[in-house]
């Protein structure tokens, strides 16, 4: 991947996060700590779209609510890393997901979960390559993880953006035989810079499989 597209990856990928991160401060102070919100039922598409319409859109540059819309540019198949098509929770196919176009063409997918809702972005719209970890990243509003009330918006793998995706119980979430979900922590991490291949080998990463 050429030094350009990597960057351009790097800015909006920052860019997602933070205006999410931002939008949900706006609600955290109209509904309370993310805690105490509604996160409703698990696999039920109105209780995304209730959550979408509740807590996110109000506060985001929206050019189109998809509202259940099977169009192209709401709806469409994307890979992992290591080119297996993900299940329906982690697909914008998926008929019990609320989906919304920013602004920017950025794609936004939620599910609710009762203690979590799962969040996909992808940062450059339906535009290819749709594949995780390049242009397709999953957050999460954690309500609770592995028991300890958390309320953050976070990348997935562990209660907060702070434990390493780098060490053994996560590295392997974000290479080519893998599915790309650590990707998003893993450039975070490394501060916001995708990291190089001489990175990803001295981190224990099998230079065949570097992601990028």
């Amino acid at each position: 991947m050429a030094n350009y597209e990597k960057t351009q990856i790097e800015t909006k990928l920052k860019k997602a996060f933070n205006v999410i991160s931002n939008s949900s401060l706006m609600a955290i102070k109209d509904y309370g700590p993310i805690t105490t919100w509604n996160l409703g039922e698990v696999d039920v598409q109105k209780s995304a779209q209730n959550f979408v319409d509740t807590y996110m859109i109000p506060y985001l540059k929206v050019a189109k609510n998809c509202k259940g819309s099977t169009s192209d540019d709401c709806s469409y198949g994307v890979f992992y890393l290591n080119g297996d098509k993900p299940s329906d929770e982690y697909n914008l196919t998926n008929e019990n997901a609320a989906r919304f176009i920013l602004a920017d063409g950025s794609i936004i997918s939620v599910q609710v979960f009762g203690v979590y809702a799962s969040v996909m972005v992808d940062i450059n719209g339906h535009k290819k390559p749709n594949v995780f970890g390049k242009d397709v990243f999953l957050m999460r509003y954690q309500l609770v993880h592995n028991g300890v009330s958390t309320g953050n918006i976070r990348f997935p793998g562990s209660k907060d953006n702070s434990t390493s995706v780098k060490s053994s119980g996560n590295y392997h979430y974000c290479n080519k035989n893998a599915d790309g979900k650590g990707c998003g922590r893993l450039i975070l991490q490394n501060g916001w810079k995708i990291p190089t291949k001489e990175q990803f080998v001295d981190w224990g990463g099998d230079p065949k499989n570097y992601p990028w």
